[in-house]
């Protein structure tokens, strides 16, 4: 399912860099790395990770630990502050780029459908951007955010 960030203004500033940069828009058309999209859940406290009773059974040795369970339902929750963003992650192994801050995932040419250009972009970089997007990604729309009046 494609995130429309033309719902949410403010995540394309965020996200584009203070409006100086890009943000791309995917479509889920094939299977891939995108069906592991989890939506985030926002809470106004911590949410706890299991009961009194699953705790003590775990120090008393009665039962393992599940820390892939936990992993995956600390790793999808922020606070309620940030729920304007209507945030998804995707949570994969970091396969060739084990140990970076980022990992590099191919994905196909028709998945990008649309390219929002920041509004505060440089002319140079929307020009370049607006040559790429033509040439490489001809399927995408493109959108140029400009400032309102």
């Amino acid at each position: 399912m494609p995130y429309d960030f033309s719902r949410q203004s403010k995540n394309v500033g965020k996200y584009a860099e203070n409006h100086r940069g890009v943000v791309l828009r995917f479509e889920c058309l094939r299977d891939n790395s995108f069906l592991a999209a989890q939506q985030v859940k926002y809470f106004a406290e911590a949410p706890t990770y299991g009961s009194k009773q699953e705790w003590l059974k775990f120090l008393r040795e009665e039962n393992a630990f599940d820390y892939r369970r936990m992993y995956y339902e600390f790793i999808v929750w922020k606070s309620l502050d940030w729920s304007y963003e209507d945030e998804w992650r995707i949570i994969l192994p970091s396969g060739k780029d084990k140990g970076k801050a980022h990992t590099s995932y191919a994905i196909a040419q028709d998945e990008i459908s649309n390219v929002f250009l920041g509004k505060d972009m440089q002319e140079s970089k929307r020009t370049e951007i607006r040559g790429v997007v033509k040439n490489k990604f001809p399927q995408a729309k493109l959108i140029e955010l400009a400032h309102s009046n």
